[in-house]
C-alpha cells in the first residue's frame, strides 16, 4: 500500500509529460502549417509577377499542382512554357509510379481525366518556338493516355515539322504509344508511315520502321517495307531489329528481296560496334535459308569474331549449304568448348535432316 502514492506521482508525471508534447507538437505544426502558407502565398503571387524568371521558379513550388501548371501552358514567355511542359511530364512519372508501373491501372485512372490536359499540351505541337513543340511532346510521351487524340498529331509534326528535333522527338513519342491495345488506331496512318520511310531525316525513318514493325499484330503486311530500308546504312541497324523482332513462324523467307539479303551480309561483313545488332542479322540471313547460299562463304571468314560463333553455326545450319560441311566438321573435331562443339554437331544434323550433305559426311 505504501508504494501506491509513488505509482500515481509517476502516472501524474508521465500524464503531464505526454500532455506538454502533445502541445508542443501542435504547436510545430500550427506554425509549419502557418509557415508553409506565408510561403505559398508568397509563390503565388510571383506566379503573376511580371518577370518570366519569377513565374519559373513559382512553378517549380508548385510543380506537384496539376492546375497551375496547366494554367501556364499559355504564358507568353516560351521559357515558362517549356517549365510547365517539364513539371507536368514528371508529374504523371510520378502518377506511373503510384500504379507500380502497371499501365492498365494507370490509364483506368488517369484517362478519363488527362483529356482536357492532352488537348492543351497538342496545342502547344504548333507553337512558335520548337523547344516549346520538343518539350510538348516529350510530355505527351509520358502521359502516354488518349491515344486517339495523341496518335495521329504525332504522325502530322513527325512527318511535316521543320525542325529536326521536333521531328525526332515526335517520333520517339510515337513509338511509345506503339502498345498493342494502340495500333488499331495507328493502323489507318500506315500510308503516311510509308511516305515517312523516305524522308530525309533518319530519325523520323526509324520511328516509322518501328512503329510500321508494329502494326503486323493488326494484320498489316509490313515486311517487305521494312526489308527495303536494310540498303540504308543510316537506318539499317534499326530495321534489322525490327525484322528480328516481327520475324515468327508465319514469315516466308521467300517474300524477302535478294538485295535485302544482301544488305545484311553487308552489314555483316562491315563489323558494326554494336555486336548484338551484328548478331541478329547472322541470325537473319540464317533464317532466309537457301537464300543465303551465296553468303556461307562470308559467315566462315566471321567465324573470328568470337561474339558472332554460335549465331554463324546455328545459321549454316539453318542455310543447309554443303559448302559448309568441312568447316562445321573441323569446328566440331578442333573445339575446345562444349557449347561450340555441341552447335556445330546440331548444324551438321540439320544439315543431313535438310539433304544438305551425306550421313558419311555427318556428325560423329
Amino acid at each position: 500500500m505504501r508504494l501506491n502514492p509513488i505509482i500515481d506521482w509517476k502516472r501524474e508525471c508521465l500524464r503531464r509529460l505526454f500532455i506538454v508534447c502533445a502541445i508542443w507538437v501542435a504547436l510545430v505544426l500550427i506554425l509549419g502549417l502557418l509557415a508553409y502558407c506565408s510561403i505559398a502565398r508568397y509563390w503565388q503571387d510571383k506566379l503573376a509577377s511580371d518577370d518570366p524568371d519569377d513565374r519559373i521558379h513559382a512553378l517549380e513550388f508548385f510543380r506537384y499542382a496539376e492546375a497551375v501548371q496547366v494554367a501556364h501552358l499559355t504564358d507568353e514567355d516560351e521559357r515558362v512554357r517549356i517549365a510547365s511542359l517539364r513539371h507536368l511530364a514528371g508529374l504523371y512519372d510520378w502518377h506511373r509510379g503510384e500504379t507500380h508501373g502497371h499501365y492498365d491501372i494507370f490509364l483506368e485512372r488517369y484517362n478519363a481525366h488527362s483529356a482536357d490536359l492532352v488537348r492543351a499540351i497538342l496545342g502547344l505541337t504548333l507553337d512558335d518556338h520548337p523547344q516549346v513543340r520538343e518539350e510538348a511532346f516529350k510530355a505527351l510521351g509520358k502521359i502516354l493516355t488518349n491515344p486517339a487524340l495523341v496518335i495521329p498529331a504525332l504522325i502530322d509534326r513527325m512527318d511535316q515539322d521543320q525542325s529536326p528535333s521536333v521531328r525526332s522527338s515526335s517520333g520517339r513519342t510515337l513509338t511509345e504509344y506503339c502498345r498493342k491495345e494502340n495500333l488499331p488506331i495507328i493502323a489507318p496512318y500506315l500510308p503516311t508511315l510509308l511516305l515517312c520511310l523516305d524522308h530525309p531525316d533518319p530519325e523520323v525513318i526509324s520511328s516509322a520502321i518501328c512503329a510500321i514493325g508494329e502494326l503486323r499484330f493488326v494484320g498489316a503486311d509490313v515486311f517487305l517495307h521494312v526489308c527495303r530500308k536494310l540498303g540504308d546504312k543510316r537506318v539499317r541497324d534499326v530495321a534489322i531489329r525490327v525484322l528480328d523482332h516481327v520475324w515468327d513462324d508465319k514469315t516466308d523467307a521467300k517474300q524477302i528481296p535478294d538485295d535485302s539479303i544482301d544488305a545484311l551480309a553487308d552489314f555483316v561483313w562491315d563489323d558494326d560496334p554494336d555486336p548484338t545488332v551484328v548478331e541478329k542479322a547472322v541470325v537473319l540471313l540464317g533464317k532466309c535459308g537457301t537464300r543465303s547460299k551465296k553468303h556461307v562463304h562470308l559467315l566462315i571468314a566471321c567465324y573470328s569474331r568470337e561474339a558472332l560463333r554460335f549465331a554463324i553455326l546455328e545459321s549454316l545450319g539453318l542455310i543447309g549449304d554443303a559448302s559448309a560441311v568441312p568447316f562445321l566438321r573441323k569446328v566440331l573435331q578442333g573445339a575446345k568448348n562444349e557449347v561450340v562443339r555441341k552447335k556445330a554437331s546440331q548444324a551438321l544434323s540439320r544439315l543431313l535432316e535438310n539433304g544438305g550433305m551425306t550421313k558419311a559426311d555427318g556428325p560423329e
